[in-house]
């Protein structure tokens, strides 16, 4: 049955309870009535609790039989218990549902029912706390690999999605859910046999555990709950020596546990931070690479969740088989990606094949990247897709870097970070430059914003501005270049200091490198494309790691031929100034008529 069939099916008996019942209520007992009626009619019932027809049913007479169902055994008891049945329905609402019910049942529509992708449809944006968009499940099934006869380990499928496939590709599905929901069983009522279900935290109190060890599953897909946070005692109680370290994000400790659980390939969809973060993060993805169980990296299209703004990207992992090399695949291209009309920022993912192609090897082309584990440590263990699969325009940049002699940032600039500012006895007024004093063209003009700071820490950080000081913002409106005149204030009251989202680039030697022939560079084309490479994708707050800043690679000419580079600057610095002049001319121009003065 197609999805779309199951969901009108679904929608149907949901609208017979419109009004009394919240969408989730009638979500719930529709699907109980519906699983009711088709165990009814396959005889899988005792003969006092079957399903039976009434114009006006008793809702405390239905109460009673799912009383009595969820007290039986298995799948079928955890599908009709942990609830309350809702008494106060209408029984002329309830028996037309029952009777649309028993009618599916008996003309066999239900015997290819399939909920399991109809709650997005059904409930929008409610749904997707506990269910992922269809596709979005297609695409790590076909990673995964899943085969006939095989366990499949599926935590955190809080509505059996996962489960639902993998039992039809005739494999076995154990799932580990965090919510307290009947939604897994009723979903697995319609699917062939093969699934397990289990209510626990699977990193807190695992459930597949025999002899003291962890039961080891020949496969796993996951999606674990992004910004999921563990205190320190999740660590020093875990049995089975699955964390090494002490972080407590969520995603690192799925990641470990499902290494821990896996004996084969498993697809896990992580938040995008975890591919670059240091702490945790940075130890986990050494591990990994150490090992050598990462086949690929695929970064997903923004839009697919219910939150648009997050961003994340499935790992493919192989504990049983280590690689030499990490398969990078960018799926974020809008090739893969279709809006959905009337839903801002959504979007559902196109060209499944396509993608699991290229993460097998049988399409190689410029959205993908095969590197050797050696090339990953060598960059920092960093495992953003976009630091491997370079666009065009990126792969022009290497071509010019490669004609130029070239160094490192760190190797011709001091990089001072900012200081907040702070009252003390020594306490002196200064003035902050901000992001919005930058100006795209020329020197940074007089600062507006006066702060107070204190004195001797300032003058011994060395913070305060001097002239020909290069600020570069690194967080919000990252890459706007700024350089400080040589009438720059004194160090002490009244200097300039830089703003909490710049950074200070303080030449070390102005013999090699002239200051503003660097600030040309870094506001040209190329530089301002270098930093957007450099520049960390899917966070919430656009920013880039001075620890990336540090590496960035800098033309740098000769010195005559800097000099004339930087006169380029002084050039624009006076065209900037005659334009501030004609716009002040512009301005007392407009005041000398019809004025109300």
């Amino acid at each position: 049955m197609k999805d779309s069939t199951s969901e009108k099916i679904l929608q149907q008996v949901m609208d017979l309870f419109r009004g009394p019942l919240t969408p989730h209520e009638a979500l719930v007992i529709s699907l109980q009535l519906l699983c009711w009626a088709k165990l009814s009619k396959d005889e899988q019932m005792p003969e006092g609790l079957k399903i039976q027809a009434k114009s006006f049913a008793d809702p405390h007479w239905v109460r009673d039989v799912w009383e009595e169902l969820g007290r039986r055994p298995g799948i079928i008891g955890a599908a009709y218990t942990g609830g309350k049945f809702p008494t106060r329905l209408e029984p002329s609402r309830l028996g037309a549902a029952i009777e649309l019910c028993m009618h599916l049942a008996e003309t066999g529509v239900l015997d290819s029912f399939d909920s399991s992708d109809s709650f997005p449809q059904i409930l929008g944006r409610d749904a997707m706390e506990f269910c992922l968009p269809g596709e979005l499940v297609e695409v790590m099934i076909a990673l995964g690999g899943v085969k006939p006869e095989t366990s499949v380990y599926v935590p955190w499928d809080n509505s059996a999605q996962l489960a639902t496939r993998v039992v039809k590709l005739r494999a076995s599905a154990y799932i580990e859910t965090m919510q307290d929901s009947m939604l897994p069983a009723l979903v697995s009522m319609f699917a062939p046999e093969g699934i397990t279900i289990f209510h626990c935290d699977p990193i807190r109190e695992p459930s597949a555990v025999e002899g003291g060890k962890l039961l080891k599953f020949d496969a796993c897909v996951a999606f674990p709950p992004l910004g999921l946070r563990y205190t320190a005692d999740v660590i020093s109680r875990d049995w089975y020596n699955r964390f090494r370290d002490r972080s407590g994000s969520g995603a690192v400790l799925a990641v470990r546990h499902i290494v821990a659980q896996t004996n084969g390939r498993a697809v896990i969809a992580v938040p995008y931070s975890l591919l670059f973060s240091p702490g945790g993060e940075l130890a986990l993805r050494e591990d990994l690479v150490k090992l050598g169980v990462i086949e690929a990296v695929i970064s997903m299209p923004s839009g697919l969740l219910a939150n648009p703004t997050i961003s994340f990207a499935l790992l493919v992992l192989n504990t049983k088989e280590p690689r030499t090399s990490i398969r990078f695949v960018n799926a974020e291209s809008d090739r893969f990606r279709e809006p959905i009309p009337r839903a801002r920022a959504r979007a559902r993912l196109v060209d499944i094949d396509e993608i699991v192609a290229r993460v097998s090897g049988e399409i190689t082309d410029d959205l993908v990247a095969e590197v050797t584990n050696g090339e990953v440590v060598k960059n920092g263990y960093i495992l953003q897709v976009n630091r491997y699969v370079l666009p065009e325009w990126q792969r022009k940049i290497q071509s010019l870097l490669e004609k130029d002699h070239t160094r490192l940032l760190e190797e011709i600039v001091t990089i001072i970070r900012p200081m907040p500012p702070t009252a003390s006895s020594e306490t002196i007024n200064a003035l902050e430059v901000m992001t919005s004093d930058l100006p795209e063209m020329g020197y940074i003009p007089m600062p507006s914003k006066e702060v107070q700071i204190d004195k001797n820490n300032a003058i011994r950080r060395k913070l305060f501005l001097r002239p020909y000081d290069v600020l570069l913002v690194f967080k919000g409106s990252i890459g706007k270049v700024g350089i400080i005149p040589e009438t720059v204030p004194e160090p002490g009251e009244g200097g300039w200091i830089a703003g909490q989202s710049s950074v200070v680039l303080r030449v070390n030697n102005s013999k090699e490198v002239d200051p503003k022939a660097l600030v040309v560079y870094l506001r040209s084309e190329l530089g301002q494309k270098l930093l957007e490479s450099i520049s960390v994708q899917g966070a919430t707050i656009p920013m880039i790691q001075l620890r990336e800043l540090q590496k960035l690679p800098v033309i740098v000419p000769p010195m005559q031929e800097a000099k004339r580079i930087g006169g380029i600057l002084d050039e624009q610095a006076k065209i900037q100034s005659e334009i501030y002049e004609l716009r002040s001319h512009q301005a007392e121009l407009a005041k000398t008529v019809w004025t109300l003065e």
